[in-house]
């Protein structure tokens, strides 16, 4: 699926590689084109994965976006590798 700026209503959905069960915390940190930081709350999809809902305003830009997940583990805290994901502008 092509994602375009403005786009809301889809499932990001990330593969940690790493059992979350029982993990807290769950984020994905997202870093726009421009460098503008946000971060959204994710929900865990089976047992390795984590996922957020796309709302209104989160994708506003087109370009390049790194996401990056995040969880607490026990007593872990911390990030997981980051993923990138194209949006695309309007009529491209």
């Amino acid at each position: 699926m092509k994602i375009y700026k403005d786009n809301y209503g889809f499932d990001i959905v990330i593969d940690c590689g790493t059992n979350l069960t029982g993990a807290t915390n769950l984020k994905i940190h997202a870093k726009a084109p421009s460098g503008a930081t946000k971060i959204w709350a994710a929900t865990l999809n089976g047992t390795t994965a984590m996922q957020y809902t796309v709302q209104s305003g989160d994708i506003d830009e087109a370009g390049e976006w790194i996401l990056q997940p995040a969880a607490t583990i026990g007593s872990w805290n911390g990030r997981g590798s980051s993923v990138l994901l194209v949006v695309h502008d309007h009529f491209e």
